[in-house]
């Protein structure tokens, strides 16, 4: 009996080494943590990006993972909310994060980064200048918002536009100032014509701007705010008067205001993430997967997304390393990563140089301006 006793001790200890054998040998998956408004009003540009994000994490793993590790999701919902995104980032970390991809609106950012602490965190679309020049765990692959505003106002200036009213969402400030700020220095810098800022923070004033801006009379209206609301302005203004000319910032796009304003918003004008015009074959392949797996084409929202991922990835495999000092330091050493339109590259404080491109709404869809 004594005999017995033995052997089956002897077998659970050889069985409990081998399981610590392989358990040790098993790589650590990387934990890719994503953060965005997904329920909200205006939670169409989360759900673009948390489609680029997953059909990207998919496609690494299929190709083998980083450096032979899986990578596993998690998804958080910040709800737009700044306490809720703050309790959510602080999630992320306490799951052990390796990486948080997010936010997406300027107006969240504050709450990741205090959360965050040394954890990479890479953006697809934000933009604010708070965050521009400054050494930290930061990274974005779109421009900083100023430039953005400064990139729409040369086509307001060469279309000769004199009365210019800019209606920005006070609730994403970090985002809408940032880019009014830079449309308000080139315009009234090349022009010399004041221009005029109006600004709102519920839905519940859109139909009172409606009205003030028919009084105005203005030559072109540029707008910084999501796509449903920018709608919603025009659609009231079109019922009482004939609109003037129609220009939208990055988000515009990202939210599709085409969608949500039909054929009042026929002719907008509106700056956007650089697109070829003639498409390159990885473009075409990348709209071809995302159509195949949601049903809907990709806006430049759910590229960055997929871009994002596909950068950090880069950069852990290079570095062998998901260490967050050896990942940043990868990322800027990149001379350029190819994206899904463009090579970009990111300066020494993770600020992203790339180019962008103006877009015209013709028949509903987006046409090279």
């Amino acid at each position: 009996m004594k005999k017995v006793t033995l052997f089956l001790s002897a077998i659970l200890i050889i069985s409990a080494l081998f399981i610590s054998i392989i358990y040790f040998r098993t790589p650590k998956a990387v934990k890719m943590g994503f953060i965005a408004d997904l329920t909200g009003r205006q939670s169409q540009l989360g759900i673009s990006v948390r489609n680029g994000f997953l059909m990207a994490i998919d496609e690494i793993n299929a190709d083998g993972g980083i450096n032979g590790r899986e990578i596993i999701p998690i998804l958080k919902n910040n709800e737009n909310d700044l306490e809720v995104c703050l309790r959510e980032t602080k999630k992320l970390i306490d799951e052990e994060a390796d990486v948080i991809i997010g936010p997406l609106t300027s107006a969240m950012v504050v709450p990741v980064l205090e959360a965050s602490g040394d954890t990479p965190v890479i953006s697809p679309t934000v933009s604010t200048d708070r965050v521009t020049g400054i050494d930290d765990m930061f990274f974005r692959v779109i421009p900083a918002a100023s430039m953005q505003g400064k990139a729409l106002a040369e086509a307001v200036i060469k279309n000769n536009e004199q009365k210019v009213v800019i209606i920005l969402d006070e609730r994403n400030i970090e985002y809408t100032g940032a880019f009014a700020d830079g449309f308000k220095e080139k315009y009234e810098g090349a022009t010399g014509i004041k221009l005029q800022i109006i600004s709102f923070s519920d839905k519940s004033q859109l139909i009172g701007i409606s009205h003030s801006l028919i009084e105005i009379n203005p030559d072109a209206l540029v707008f910084v705010s999501s796509g449903v609301d920018a709608a919603g302005i025009i659609q009231q203004y079109a019922k009482i008067a004939d609109l003037p000319q129609l220009y939208s910032s990055y988000w515009g796009k990202a939210s599709n205001v085409h969608e949500y304003g039909g054929s009042t918003v026929e002719n907008m004008i509106l700056i956007a993430g650089f697109e070829n015009p003639i498409k390159k074959e990885k473009e075409i392949e990348f709209q071809e997967n995302y159509r195949a797996r949601y049903k809907i084409d990709a806006n430049f929202a759910a590229q960055y997304s997929y871009e994002t991922v596909l950068l950090y990835a880069t950069a852990a495999q290079n570095g062998k390393s998901t260490n967050p000092q050896t990942v940043k330091s990868e990322i800027l050493k990149l001379e350029f990563f190819e994206g899904i339109t463009d090579n970009y590259s990111l300066n020494e404080y993770g600020d992203v140089i790339r180019e962008q491109t103006l877009f015209i709404i013709r028949n509903n869809e987006y046409d090279y301006y």
